[in-house]
């Protein structure tokens, strides 16, 4: 069929065509009334890129020398534990039990979810626990991670836009509380870990001081006469004596930075778009359902009497 042929059809059988997209287009209006209304909730997320705060480098050279192990209390946190910590049960299982206002009633999420049925038994309970927050997690809950900007983009979907906004902002809140729990006790861990090897450091230092006492001390008479294999010891226990102080004096300086972090209570995880209310519903799309029935409409108008079940 040409398309001067399809012309003809078209002004032909305009009438028909009308009527075919009127019609098309009613029951779009029908469908958009009954199908469920999905409203997006989005929040923006960038975490910081968090290590122990590392001794200087003239440091770590030091404690190479001396077998000083400088990353045994460090800790590494890296943006990409974020998607995992999101999307974990657990944290689900709190959404999931959080109460938020539901058409003018306060009720959990998991009665909202399961319209508030009601369980014959403990373990009917357990398995639709079970079943909602595999629902909660891998339907309602979207989180997308970019290896290359570390931005996390959390989405979370309902029939209701508050509630959409109220799931999402109470996600948000679980996530810095979790994330403020793990630095306490990293910083935590990090302190305790910079005293104990300053308290050992010391305690090599006061054992070097102590060697390079007697040492001295049974070679004072000819201290000035010294054979080259006494002045090398010499000088050896001079070194440890002074690679001592100077990593001790670093722990030092590293454990007042610790405190400090310690104290620090601004998040490392920075929200760039706060959680957004929905005002329109993400699905169904009017303006796609409208067009497509018209489409539709159009086709069938121009076409139905053409298909083969129709030719005589």
């Amino acid at each position: 069929m040409s398309i001067n042929d399809i012309l003809e059809l078209v002004r032909i059988r305009k009438k028909y065509i009308f009527k075919s997209i009127v019609f098309c287009f009613f029951i779009n209006i029908i469908f958009l009334f009954i199908l469920d209304k999905k409203y997006v909730s989005q929040v923006t997320l960038l975490p910081s890129k968090v290590s122990s705060t590392s001794l200087p480098s003239s440091l770590a050279n030091l404690g190479g020398i001396i077998d000083l192990d400088l990353d045994s209390g460090g800790s590494s946190f890296s943006p990409d534990i974020y998607p995992t910590i999101i999307q974990s049960k657990d944290l689900a299982q709190k959404i999931l039990f959080k109460d938020f206002n539901y058409k003018d009633k306060n009720i959990s999420l998991f009665k909202i979810l399961t319209k508030n049925q009601s369980f014959s038994d403990e373990l009917d309970m357990e398995k639709e626990i079970e079943k909602q927050n595999k629902r909660f997690r891998e339907e309602l809950l979207n989180v997308s991670y970019s290896n290359f900007t570390d931005i996390i983009k959390v989405t979370y979907s309902s029939n209701d836009s508050q509630l959409s906004y109220d799931v999402l902002t109470e996600i948000v809140n679980q996530i810095e509380k979790i994330n403020n729990s793990i630095f306490n006790q990293k910083k935590i861990e990090k302190v305790l870990f910079l005293e104990k090897r300053i308290i050992e450091i010391n305690n090599d230092l006061i054992d070097n001081e102590k060697k390079l006492i007697v040492f001295m001390e049974e070679n004072s008479t000819n201290y000035q006469k010294l054979s080259p294999t006494i002045s090398s010891q010499l000088k050896r226990l001079e070194r440890n004596v002074d690679l001592k102080s100077q990593v001790l004096i670093g722990l030092n300086q590293q454990l007042e930075v610790a405190k400090i972090d310690l104290e620090d209570s601004s998040s490392i995880l920075h929200i760039i778009d706060s959680p957004s209310k929905p005002l329109k519903p993400s699905f169904p799309n009017p303006i796609f359902f409208s067009l497509l029935s018209i489409i539709i409409g159009f086709i069938i108008g121009v076409f139905f009497k053409e298909l083969p079940f129709y030719r005589r």
